[in-house]
């Protein structure tokens, strides 16, 4: 996976998407003074790139009854660790997803409409998998979420 060489352009493009997806192409070509062609080709490029790998909806899940989100810090014994990727990687609990290393494999963001399914969700891993250890932690308040803001990096 290798990284590829990108233009200050490219990345307010990819800045502003990031802000608002949902802007048209006329209002991309106001703010950046790109021609909208050029925007289209280079969105075009990006998603063949795979630089933008998804579209989506920032949503709070509160609000539609998903109020418990926490975070495992999971270490998992060798020969169960392509397993439990496996199986976390298609639960739909699992909102995130990722290997680590110094001394733990996993880190999962989970979210649940109650304690209960959580708790579940919970021990059902712990008996199908060998979890040497595991961390639970609750998030109380999201303070910021998706605000990265690359081109910031060359000022």
């Amino acid at each position: 996976m290798g990284v590829i060489n990108i233009k200050k352009k490219d990345i307010d493009l990819i800045c502003r998407l990031r802000g608002n997806s949902r802007t048209s192409l006329t209002n991309l070509s106001k703010e950046t003074r790109m021609p909208i062609t050029t925007i289209h080709d280079k969105l075009k490029i990006l998603v063949k790139e795979n630089i933008i790998k998804k579209y989506t909806t920032i949503v709070d899940l509160e609000k539609l009854g998903f109020a418990v989100k926490a975070i495992l810090i999971l270490k998992i014994k060798k020969g169960d660790k392509e397993t439990f990727k496996d199986y976390a990687k298609k639960h739909s609990a699992v909102n995130n997803l990722f290997q680590i290393n110094n001394g733990y494999d996993f880190i999962l963001e989970v979210i649940f409409n109650n304690m209960k399914l959580m708790e579940e969700f919970r021990e059902r891993i712990e008996d199908r998998f060998d979890i040497v250890k595991i961390e639970v932690h609750y998030i109380m308040e999201e303070l910021k979420r998706e605000d990265f803001k690359p081109l910031e990096i060359f000022k």
